[in-house]
């Protein structure tokens, strides 16, 4: 094979927006699947579910996914599960590779195991309002993956992590990209941040909040900084 889903940093991910595990515990796994597949010239598929495994928003809301199981997944009513997968969404289109959605989970689609995730695809106005915000967030995320090169194909490093905060950038000669994950409950407030960042801009369209020398970033949240501006702040 030329390249495979990349299950497990995807179980990881979903422990870890979950509050399963830590984000530490994601860059860790970041950094093993990059060893298992180092030098082999694999494209791999960074994947957030498919049609064998529970939905991700589900999963995020805490519903019992595996059988035995005799009622279908509910429908979920919160935001903070949508939120979680925003900032799922931001982290597997800033991956290397080839990321891959399954259908209804860039708006977040429910369901359990094997038949409850295979529902039929809904589109536009029968999509919800916490949906439709979804969907809209993945499809920057597209656009910008699809214009930049240094999100596509930069060198990932890590910059910071702990607990609840994942920061790495991706560069490619002058270009750099630094994202954000905040799975906490809270607002973050960090001093991790490239210098001059009043002048980086923030393509997925969320203001830059500072407070002093700190940038602050919403509970539940992601965000990338670039120093360069991309066809997402060209849009009309």
């Amino acid at each position: 094979l030329s390249g495979q889903f990349e299950f497990p940093t995807m179980w990881t991910l979903r422990s870890a927006l979950s509050g399963r595990e830590s984000m530490q515990a994601l860059h860790a796994q970041v950094v093993r699947s990059a060893g298992a597949w180092d030098g082999s010239g694999s494209v791999m598929a960074p994947i957030l579910g498919n049609h064998d495994v529970p939905r991700i928003i589900s999963d995020l809301a805490g519903d019992s996914l595996w059988s035995p199981r005799v009622e279908p997944a509910l429908p979920i009513e919160n935001d903070v599960p949508y939120e979680l997968l925003k900032t799922a969404w931001t982290f597997i289109m800033t991956q290397p590779g080839a990321p891959v959605i399954y259908y209804g989970d860039e708006f977040g689609m429910v369901g359990a195991n094997d038949p409850d995730n295979r529902r039929n695809m809904r589109f536009d106005d029968e999509l919800r309002v916490l949906e439709a915000n979804t969907m809209a967030h993945v499809s920057k995320l597209g656009r910008l993956r699809s214009c930049s090169d240094v999100i596509r194909r930069g060198d990932m490093s890590l910059v910071y992590v702990d607990d609840d905060l994942y920061v790495y950038k991706k560069v490619l000669q002058d270009e750099q990209a630094w994202i954000y994950l905040n799975r906490s409950s809270e607002p973050r407030l960090t001093s991790v941040h490239p210098q001059d960042v009043s002048a980086w801009y923030t393509p997925l369209g969320s203001s830059l909040k500072r407070v002093g020398d700190r940038i602050e970033l919403d509970a539940h949240s992601s965000m990338i900084l670039t120093n360069h501006s991309t066809c997402l702040e060209q849009e009309p």
